[in-house]
């Protein structure tokens, strides 16, 4: 596998993963799921171009927000009419409150992470069974 081809990968692993989170950060902002997969898309394309810039070992969910935001607030200057009633500094208070939702569930995420290390091994393959392969209760 060539250097090109694992950091395609790295990053399609690491998008994939935080997916989720960062069309939520955007769908908070805009409310509006058509202009959040647009949205989405043009942050993805960005992320991709500036791939180099990410340091691994930060957060992926945090790096992709900030790079969202941007393209959040100019999707919002380019339809001044639909988001008429959204100031600059009202869009970056919402803008920092959904940031720090993010923040806190990494925190927790974190912190369950730890706590399933702690486990037994068949105890995390229970969980593992469970909600990774997301197997009923009753057919365990």
């Amino acid at each position: 596998m060539n250097r090109e081809s694992n950091v395609t990968t790295r990053f399609l692993k690491l998008f994939v993963e935080n997916q989720k989170a960062i069309y939520s950060y955007i769908f908070s902002l805009v409310y509006n799921a058509d202009a959040a997969d647009d949205i989405l898309q043009d942050t993805v394309a960005l992320m991709w171009e500036q791939f180099d810039s990410y340091r691994e070992g930060t957060s992926f969910v945090a790096w992709g927000v900030t790079i969202a935001r941007y393209k959040v607030f100019e999707h919002i200057r380019k339809d001044r009419l639909k988001y008429a009633s959204l100031s600059d500094g009202l869009l970056e208070k919402i803008s920092l409150t959904a940031e720090s939702r993010l923040s806190s569930v990494d925190q927790r995420t974190a912190v369950l992470r730890d706590c399933v290390k702690k486990l037994r091994e068949q105890d995390r393959k229970l969980l593992e069974i469970r909600y990774e392969k997301q197997m009923k209760v009753k057919d365990m």
